[in-house]
């Protein structure tokens, strides 16, 4: 039985009965014993081990006919040009894939036929992968013979491929290549061995040595990757190894443009986010917040002024020393809740102050060089203009001190935090100002907080802010509303209340700092049920802890990992708390916790 422990987009780390996922199947015959640290065998006889074993049944002219819990059955291998001829091979457990459609979802591992000579082709190897994936879901097993190395083994279990087998790395090693996670080196080029495994302290440069090491370095390159996966980074590595070889980076490339299939892997949280190459520029996460603000972003109501700022180092932007300074100016203007500040920056586009909390706004790392490239130019100057086509401004402000924006009045003289940069971004927004009636500040707070909502749940976040009073301190702050005010009555003119009218105050969420959401109480909850967002539908039984995927009935298909969702049966709010799975995974497995839960009814 396959558990999937952790996932990282498109990426998981699992146990198929105690071999750790992903893994490689170390192929087993007479002239290639058994590898002493292999967690799992692939063999194409019969034999005795304690270790778990694979055997391949040979093809269809020469079948072996081997009995064993898991056999590859004989196949006929086409070329892909032969495709009018592809079927499925398939017994109760393992089906050799050549015809998608035709796929049976009841098994337990599926071999991607003719991957070899796939791979040669990225663009087709990238769809056959997603086209399969897609058809049997998350949690199968996906096995790709005779494809990876150890400088490609991140990109391919990125991709979703669970199993790979040692006969690329045997026959590399009969070519004589020294394999690294950063490709492949001809033995006798390598003038001083790298390596401290144990095949390479022997300081032999035979086959079986050469072979040991090859095999070696790539366990090690798996324990990395499944280490990447349990801590959020398998991105990062799979761009760090793909500039080791043109070939992945162009599968890279082309698996970016799956943007549907790969966005509802992603989670809206994780710790952190390096941006080092132009592919991170296309990453799922990145394009999603890009995609959010265009389909769910209003600017504040009460904001008449547009001031386009840089971005920091630090984050959040607000905590950072140049915004501290900028925020000094705004204050200093005397009505500085009308102006709303936008922040410049790769590889998001723009975001507006009060998303400067959301992932990955607050996570991201990238060199600052002071140059931008041609894509970044547009792509930046692209989400400008969006912003102002859909929002209504009256004015607008460029602090920002980049040359190619062109947008607004320029209020830098040199750099934007100089002392006559700022001196004249004071000067500018006093003058603006004037014109415009004084916006409180509780005001700002409940479009600010509504904003947030929005972007975080939909149009269901309105009706959790709306008649709300926002209270705390930035940026751990509370949504409170009265369960006895009139819907029609501000609570910021509480003095229209009736007198000796008792209110009580509910918090409905919490905008967490650090978390970087808004995070629901039960009666936010309710607030979400009337909408049917967000909710995550269970079998009929009593809360008492996580709720484990076996008992999930449906799930809205907006949910990704890290949500806040309700947890809801028959339109009775039992729960509230934080999808660990997306909806699809919650309705197909039968094995982990499809939400952690924080309160329950």
């Amino acid at each position: 039985m396959f558990e999937i422990l952790s996932r990282d987009g498109t990426g998981r780390a699992g146990k198929w009965g105690n071999v750790n996922t992903p893994n490689i199947l170390f192929a087993v015959s007479e002239r290639f014993k058994e590898f002493e640290e292999a967690e799992i065998l692939l063999s194409n006889h019969e034999m005795k081990t304690e270790k778990m074993c694979v055997f391949d049944d040979g093809s269809r002219f020469y079948p072996r006919n081997l009995k064993n819990d898991f056999v590859i059955p004989p196949d006929i291998p086409y070329p892909l040009s032969c495709s009018e001829f592809f079927e499925n091979y398939e017994n109760d457990k393992i089906v050799v894939v050549q015809d998608i459609e035709k796929l049976d979802k009841n098994r337990e591992v599926y071999v991607l036929s003719n991957a070899a000579e796939l791979v040669k082709n990225p663009k087709e190897f990238v769809k056959k992968v997603v086209e399969l994936r897609n058809k049997i879901g998350y949690n199968k097993i996906v096995y790709a013979p005779g494809v990876g190395m150890p400088n490609s083994y991140a990109l391919l279990v990125y991709f979703g491929v669970d199993l790979f087998d040692s006969v690329s790395l045997i026959m590399n090693s009969r070519k004589k290549y020294f394999l690294t996670n950063d490709g492949k080196t001809f033995l006798g080029d390598l003038v001083e061995n790298p390596c401290r495994c144990p095949a390479c302290l022997d300081k032999k440069s035979d086959f079986m040595h050469l072979l040991h090491h090859n095999y070696y370095t790539a366990l090690s390159e798996l324990k990395n990757i499944r280490n990447m996966i349990r801590n959020g980074l398998l991105r990062e590595l799979v761009e760090s190894r793909v500039r080791t070889e043109p070939v992945i980076v162009s599968m890279l490339r082309h698996f970016d443009k799956h943007y549907d299939f790969t966005e509802k892997y992603f989670p809206v949280r994780k710790e952190k986010m390096i941006i080092s190459s132009k592919e991170s520029l296309f990453r799922p996460d990145v394009i999603r917040f890009q995609s959010r603000l265009k389909e769910r972003y209003k600017s504040p109501e009460s904001k008449k002024i547009l001031l386009l700022l840089p971005c920091s180092a630090k984050k959040p932007y607000s905590f950072s020393k140049s915004h501290q300074l900028f925020r000094k100016a705004v204050l200093s203007s005397g009505n500085p809740n009308i102006i709303h500040e936008v922040v410049i920056t790769s590889p998001l586009g723009i975001v507006p102050i009060e998303l400067e909390l959301f992932y990955p706004a607050q996570n991201y790392d990238i060199s600052v060089t002071g140059e931008w490239d041609d894509f970044e130019v547009k792509m930046i100057n692209g989400m400008i203009n969006w912003l102002v086509k859909n929002n209504k401004y009256d004015e607008i402000i460029n602090h920002t001190g980049y040359s190619f924006v062109d947008a607004g009045v320029n209020t830098c003289t040199d750099k934007p935090v100089s002392q006559e940069s700022l001196k004249k971004l004071e000067e500018t927004l006093s003058g603006l100002v004037k014109n415009y009636e004084h916006v409180k500040r509780e005001k700002i707070a409940v479009e600010s907080m509504t904003n947030r909502a929005v972007f975080q749940f939909g149009d269901a976040g309105i009706d959790l802010v709306k008649d709300s009073m926002i209270k705390g301190r930035y940026p751990d702050i509370r949504i409170i509303k009265n369960d006895k005010l009139n819907s029609a009555t501000s609570y910021f003119n509480v003095e229209s209340k009736p007198k000796n009218l008792r209110l009580r105050s509910l918090q409905v969420g919490m905008l967490v700092g650090d978390r970087g959401m808004i995070s629901l109480t039960l009666e936010g909850g309710k607030i979400l049920m009337g909408k049917r967002k967000y909710f995550v539908e269970i079998d009929d039984f009593k809360l008492k802890g996580d709720v484990f995927a076996v008992g999930v009935n449906d799930a809205d298909h907006d949910i990704r990992i890290g949500d806040d969702v309700i947890i809801t049966h028959k339109n009775v709010l039992k729960g509230v708390g934080v999808a660990m799975m997306n909806p699809d995974e919650m309705i197909e497995s039968k094995r982990g916790v499809a939400v952690k839960v924080r309160h329950k009814t």
